[in-house]
């Protein structure tokens, strides 16, 4: 077993503590962008159901028209 002196283990602790701290923000982030993507989508549905344009399903979603256009033939099928 390697032995650290007291400085050594609180760098150490310090270090791990940051490392999860970043880890769990990222997993946080990750999580919002995946409810931001998929709230886009419920929008993007519901304006094709209102007939609305490609192009401004895009302005108003930030999904591509191409993304749009995926999910416009998947709800006609």
């Amino acid at each position: 077993m390697i032995e650290m002196s007291n400085d050594e283990f609180i760098l150490h602790e310090w270090q791990k503590d940051k490392t999860d701290a970043l880890v769990k923000q990222n997993e946080i982030d990750g999580a919002k962008k995946d409810g931001i993507e998929q709230r886009n989508i419920q929008i993007a549905k519901k304006c094709l159901a209102k007939n609305m344009s490609l192009e401004d399903i895009s302005e108003i979603t930030g999904l591509t028209e191409e993304d749009i256009q995926k999910l416009q033939e998947t709800e006609n099928n």
